[in-house]
């Protein structure tokens, strides 16, 4: 019976979409002024600094942060 408990409890799964009203913490390392919540507007986009309006809703965590540091690193360029 323990074993049916735990199987109901909530677990976070690696395959969980991004829906509109999700809160984000978007964190740039070593750029504490491009740190803030971002909210997935109805449309299901964002609006991030140096990345402009990205489509998050129907991407999982990983795969919006791929989008987040492609849009970034093409407006941020890198020192040599």
């Amino acid at each position: 019976m323990a074993h049916a408990a735990h199987a109901a409890a909530p677990v976070a799964t690696a395959g969980y979409r991004l829906q509109p009203g999700d809160l984000l913490q978007v964190v740039v390392w070593k750029e504490t002024d491009l740190q803030s919540e971002v909210l997935i507007r109805p449309d299901g986009g964002i609006s991030f600094p140096l990345a402009g309006d990205l489509t998050a809703a129907g991407l999982t965590t990983d795969d919006l942060r791929k989008a987040l540091e492609n849009a970034c690193a093409s407006s941020y360029p890198t020192q040599s």
